[in-house]
């Protein structure tokens, strides 16, 4: 079977320049009017020396004729592919816009959401606020109550040891007398009375005991509790009989008072060496008749 003919390429002619196309490559050419009008007859006539299945190169095109586009379709041609370079970046920007746009619709959701948060926020703090005004006036309240019964308790106190004391106004206590197995405390109290202070009246004594801890080698003091006020009283004042002696007498005070009179001691006998009138009534010191009120307190020189 004989091979069909390569059929040539078709040209349109115009006024000033005809465009080729077809088989060869589709490549435009440029030709003169004249050329273009002598081949129009033979447009359907096969080229010779042409095998079938090959293609026209430019060195095979045809004698005269210009393969090269012409001005216009260069700068056609590279005023589309610009256009193309636009549009693709037109499409990426378009990609990035639509990002974008996802992005801040995410992004004002988010902060919707951080506002109602927020807005939450504001009603727990504004009733936490409220909730701490409340608190705050309660705990004023009850700092003035509590202040109010530390008076109350402090004013208590200093009346039951007032009580306590005035209780133990009868009472005195022996010191470093002998302490016997059997003895009668009432008995000996007496004869010390009589043998080392001279005191020839009759005592009149409800009682008498020893007080602590029975401790080896210790001799426990006696507390005597008088009937009526003016004997111990009396008793008291012929103590200093005793000032060469190993015996000696104390009133009888509650423990508080105890404690307090032996923080006052020290300023009582430092007031005493420098000749100063002193006086210990209790719990409390009186210097050249001003109390003393501690070593900020007032006090003579």
């Amino acid at each position: 079977m004989a091979a069909a003919p390569i059929m040539p390429a078709t040209f349109q002619p115009n006024s000033q320049s005809s465009m080729v196309s077809g088989p060869v490559n589709s490549t435009y050419c440029t030709m003169p009017q004249s050329q273009s009008q002598s081949l129009s007859s033979h447009q359907y006539q096969p080229y010779p020396n042409i095998q079938p299945g090959f293609q026209l190169t430019p060195s095979q095109s045809m004698s005269g004729i210009n393969t090269s586009p012409p001005p216009w379709a260069q700068e056609l041609s590279a005023k589309m592919d610009c256009i193309f370079k636009q549009l693709e970046k037109l499409d990426a920007i378009e990609n990035s816009i639509s990002l974008i746009q996802t992005e801040v619709k995410q992004l004002g959701e988010r902060v919707r959401d951080v506002e109602v948060s927020q807005q939450f926020i504001n009603t727990i703090l504004e009733e936490d606020k409220s909730d701490i005004k409340d608190v705050k006036s309660d705990l004023s309240i009850l700092r003035k109550s509590f202040d109010y019964m530390q008076v109350a308790n402090n004013k208590l106190s200093e009346e039951i040891i007032d009580l306590q004391s005035r209780s133990m106004r009868d009472n005195l206590l022996f010191f470093n007398i002998a302490e016997n197995e059997g003895e009668n405390c009432t008995e000996v109290i007496k004869k010390v009375c009589v043998d080392n202070l001279d005191y020839q009246e009759p005592l009149e004594i409800d009682r008498a005991h020893r007080i602590g801890k029975l401790s080896a080698g210790k001799q426990r003091p006696i507390v005597v509790k008088f009937r009526c006020y003016p004997q111990p009283d009396a008793v008291k004042k012929s103590s200093r009989k005793l000032k060469n002696t190993n015996f000696s007498i104390g009133e009888q005070f509650p423990k508080i008072v105890q404690e307090r009179r032996k923080t006052l001691l020290p300023v009582f006998k430092e007031a005493m060496e420098r000749g100063k009138k002193t006086a210990l009534v209790r719990d409390k010191l009186y210097i050249n008749g001003v109390l003393y009120t501690g070593p900020e307190g007032s006090q003579p020189a």
